[in-house]
């Protein structure tokens, strides 16, 4: 497989940019630069994959052990190095150029480097002491993806394409793979995996796909609105163009459904916490030398733990207001940690 220069590359590449709605591809050299920098040579496709393959193992490597270790900055280098970005707008460019050959060949370079992160996290994460192999607030927070995700990776995409098209703010790039966060879920898969958590490997796989299809799909929007896409290239491949940006936005449709309803559930069980815990406090108000500690739900069942120097009033008032709130079979379980006067 080549990722090198094809006849097609050269079709309508003279002709005047469309511009939609700016045009931060004014000449023939713009887009050639853009192209040079997401599809190598031929002459330079051997050391590219070498160079890729390096720096997506290493990138893997350091997001397994920062989210091992808890350690934000350690994924954030780790995001910072991922090469992933450039593929997948490869895929974006691609695409509104009708180019399908070189849309395959940068997915299978996506897919590739993804099963490789997921296998290279799977093998460490196997390798490490089961001490270390825990559920740390960094690999938890990648594996319940809701709809705020899907707007992080829609505006992702936006900026890394336009910081592609425009050669004066290409610098924001390393940013915008932060804000993306490819790799980590990804390191979060195989470490998943590896400790028998399918569940939360379902979850950090879906926050990828969400990612990878909005940063494809939005990514095409701003390449054909910065005026990369010349007008006789969209009118020679206007049909490709739209039955391949319409597949994009399909897939794309169809996971974000799952993410609005996380969304929902999650605002629903927010304000549920916090009516229970203005519940628990109107409860308590007569007892002012009583502080609420911690408070616990699951499910229909809530785990209250106070800290104070007299003993809390009976459970069975805390019940008769949370049946109202939580339903008539709520359970309270209350903890209380006598304190000195």
């Amino acid at each position: 497989m080549t990722l090198g220069p094809q006849d097609e590359s050269t079709n309508g590449l003279a002709t005047e940019p469309s511009g939609f709605f700016f045009r931060a591809v004014k000449t023939s050299e713009d887009r050639r630069r853009i192209i040079a920098a997401l599809f190598p040579g031929s002459d330079d496709v051997h050391h590219w994959w070498f160079r890729f393959s390096v720096m997506m193992g290493l990138s893997a490597i350091i997001s397994l052990l920062g989210l091992s270790l808890n350690s934000a900055a350690v994924v954030i280098g780790a995001m910072l190095i991922a090469p992933l970005m450039t593929p997948v707008l490869g895929v974006s460019a691609a695409l509104v150029m009708g180019w399908f050959g070189r849309l395959r060949d940068s997915a299978v370079l996506i897919l590739l480097g993804s099963l490789g992160a997921v296998a290279i996290s799977w093998a460490l994460t196997s390798l490490l002491p089961s001490s270390d192999r825990v559920l740390t607030p960094e690999v938890l927070s990648r594996t319940s993806p809701d709809l705020r995700d899907l707007i992080v990776a829609v505006a992702a995409g936006a900026a890394g394409a336009y910081a592609t098209s425009r050669d004066d703010v290409s610098s924001s790039l390393p940013g915008v793979a932060v804000a993306v966060a490819l790799v980590p879920p990804l390191s979060v898969v195989g470490f998943a995996v590896s400790i028998g958590r399918l569940d939360l490997a379902r979850g950090a796989l879906l926050l990828y796909v969400v990612n990878l299809l909005a940063i494809i799909l939005v990514g095409a929007g701003i390449f054909l609105a910065s005026g990369f896409v010349p007008h006789g290239r969209l009118r020679m491949a206007s049909k490709r163009i739209r039955v391949g940006v319409a597949v994009v936005a399909l897939a794309l449709v169809a996971v974000a459904v799952p993410l609005t309803s996380a969304s929902v559930r999650n605002a629903g069980q927010a304000r549920l916490s916090q009516t229970i815990n203005e519940t628990i406090v109107t409860w308590l108000s007569p007892y002012p030398s009583l502080s609420m500690n911690a408070v616990s739900i699951v499910g229909v069942d809530v785990k209250v733990q106070l800290s104070g120097p007299t003993a809390p009033p009976p459970t069975k008032e805390l019940i008769s207001l949370l049946k109202s709130v939580v339903g008539p079979h709520v359970g309270v379980r209350v903890v209380w940690y006598q304190t000195a006067k």
